[in-house]
């Protein structure tokens, strides 16, 4: 392979690396869930607030401010809303592996 070619390529894959590093981190972000502002719009800093997402789990924190604005942050664990009673048992009430 020639020199010329070589920095093509090499160029090529650059710009390449270089557009997935900077659109990647949009990706993470598309699905953004409102409901932890949402939860606290009528509440001051400190308040107790829940919220649910598109799963049903419940999250449960406090007002904290983020952006300049107010959102519910959560301090408790996250209650699930989708694990069966019969992925329990009655010694041990925790789920079992999914």
């Amino acid at each position: 392979m020639n020199s010329r070619n070589y920095r093509k390529r090499r160029l090529g894959l650059a710009a390449t690396v270089g557009y997935l590093l900077i659109v990647s981190p949009a990706y993470a972000h598309e699905n953004h869930n409102e409901a932890p502002w949402a939860a606290c719009e009528a509440k001051q800093q400190n308040s107790s607030c829940e919220f649910s997402d598109g799963h049903g789990d419940l999250y449960r924190g406090s007002c904290q401010v983020f952006s300049d604005s107010l959102m519910c942050v959560r301090n408790q664990p996250i209650v699930r809303a989708d694990v069966p009673a019969s992925k329990t048992t009655k010694s041990d009430p925790t789920p079992l592996a999914r």
